[in-house]
Formats: structure tokens, sequence, C-alpha cells
């Protein structure tokens, strides 16, 4: 299914995809059409299926979530799940998200999203909650990890 017309398509969303793919000559002006974006979703997720079952290990990581809107949300979803349908490909994605804890309530897209993908048979989900740090916890840090001297390091 995916083919040069729908790289093409991509590539003009995302030019840095040209770069995975030396050894294709890609038309950077027959992309240009208007894409919805249900198509673009599933470009993506038929991109990132091809680039997986060509054995490669993938790590997406995306920060503060609780910003992002339905679209986005309709993107990870889409990519989530129809990767999570082939066990191959299931093994070589890991997704990472995080998000601001204090920041979503039960009314967020967020939270329906964390919902959904905990309901799914074909996810493997885990919430890890990460407290907040004190400024004395960063300090610690810092100094064991620069191997700082604490006079070196301020509150």
């Amino acid at each position: 299914n995916f083919d040069v017309a729908s790289l093409s398509l991509l590539v003009d969303f995302v030019p840095s995809i040209d770069n995975l793919f030396d050894d294709i000559d890609i038309d950077k002006n027959k992309g240009r059409r208007e894409t919805t974006h249900l198509q673009l979703i599933i470009l993506f997720s038929e991109l990132l299926g091809v680039i997986l079952r060509l054995d490669r290990f993938i790590m997406i990581c995306l920060d503060d979530l609780q910003w992002c809107d339905a679209v986005v949300f309709t993107l990870i979803n889409e990519m989530i799940i129809s990767v999570a349908q082939n066990e191959l490909e299931k093994q070589h994605l890991l997704f990472v998200g995080t998000y601001r804890n204090d920041e979503i309530d039960d009314g967020t897209p967020l939270n329906s999203q964390i919902l959904k993908l905990q309901r799914s048979n074909n996810v493997n989900f885990t919430q890890i909650n990460v407290p907040s740090l004190s400024s004395s916890e960063i300090c610690d840090m810092l100094m064991t990890e620069m191997k700082l001297p604490r006079r070196l390091v301020r509150k």
C-alpha cells in the first residue's frame, strides 16, 4: 500500500523523511495536493509500520502531552493501535509520553486518550508516576552527576 506517491505526500510535511530513503527518487512536487489530517495520520502509521517491518527499533518520545489537541491524539492513537496489531512491529516500537499530572483532569483529551490505550487488549501500557523534585533534590542530583561540591551548586 505504501508507495512513492505516499512518501511524496509525507515529505511535503516532514522534509527530513526524504533522508531516510536515499535509494528512492522522490518527486517533491508530486505530493503537492490537498491532504486531510486523516490521510496524513494513515500515511504516518503506514510509514511507521514499513520501518518497523525492516527490523528497526523506534522510540517515540513526546513531552507535555497535556497541551496536545485532538488531531495529535488521533495520530498517536492510530500509530499505536495499528502497530499493536502486528506482533513484530509491536516488539520494535516504544512510545513514551510525558505530561504534568497536575495539569489534567477527567475532562481533558489526554485523560480520555490514556483510558482508551489502557482498555486496548493489544497495547502494553505502563504508567509511571514521577513526583516533582524539590530544589534540594535537584541540587543533590547535580552534585552527584556532575561531581560538584555543594558550594558550587546553589539552591
